[in-house]
């Protein structure tokens, strides 16, 4: 279980006393037969803040949809404004369901809940099956990089709501969004051996792309 503070407090600790700000997120632990709550590296009895804090629920991994409003506390104005795409392994929700704690890239805070979209991790290699464009957030039309059939991007996550991989062009090293539908996910046999030796000569491609219809593949096209 989670909690926030709802208003700073100084608490007494052994002989010193210790300042909790409002907004501050901690997590609820038995420790013998007592609650305690740790909240930036602090062990506080939960009898301390009791009165001046709210549970949080943890949704699971997180990106934002938009520009990122983040709040010390839940309704108040935001204090910074995170326009790139941030991805928390966790994100901490008021009962309500209206606000979220994330903690990402040095950035934490409340956000709306509706300006996150729950995502899994998919690292993998994407084939890009026609001409489309990394995205700054999913289906805007707010384009990173242009990339064209044939090139291969590395796929980071993968958002279920809006049906888009956050990826990465190892070329530029450049990431955004692009949608399921204009890539294909590639899948390797695995070789059971780290050290591979070549019998003759090759020729080593940088990519290849499917060209597909109702999942029949007709072809594949090498580039090199």
């Amino acid at each position: 279980c989670y909690i926030y503070l709802t208003q700073s407090k100084q608490v007494k600790m052994k002989e010193k006393e210790v300042f909790l700000p409002a907004g501050a997120v901690g997590e609820i632990y038995v420790k013998g037969n007592k609650f305690f709550v740790k909240i930036e590296n602090i062990e506080v009895p939960i009898e301390e803040i009791k009165e001046i804090s709210q549970p949080l629920k943890n949704i699971g991994k997180v990106a934002n949809i938009e520009p990122l409003e983040i709040s010390i506390l839940p309704k108040e104005k935001p204090y910074i404004t995170v326009e790139k795409t941030l991805v928390g392994e966790k994100a901490l929700c008021t009962l309500d369901g209206k606000y979220c704690y994330i903690s990402a890239e040095g950035y934490s805070g409340f956000v709306k809940r509706n300006s996150l979209t729950p995502v899994e991790e998919r690292e993998g290699l994407l084939s890009v099956l026609r001409e489309t464009s990394l995205k700054k957030y999913p289906l805007s039309e707010e384009k990173v990089e242009t990339i064209t059939a044939g090139e291969t991007v590395k796929s980071l996550y993968y958002s279920p709501q809006y049906k888009s991989y956050l990826a990465e062009n190892p070329q530029t090293g450049k990431k955004g969004w692009v949608e399921e539908e204009a890539v294909h996910k590639l899948v390797f046999q695995s070789i059971p051996t780290k050290t591979l030796v070549a019998l003759k000569d090759i020729n080593l491609y940088l990519s290849y792309t499917v060209y597909y219809i109702a999942d029949v593949y007709l072809s594949y096209t090498v580039y090199y």
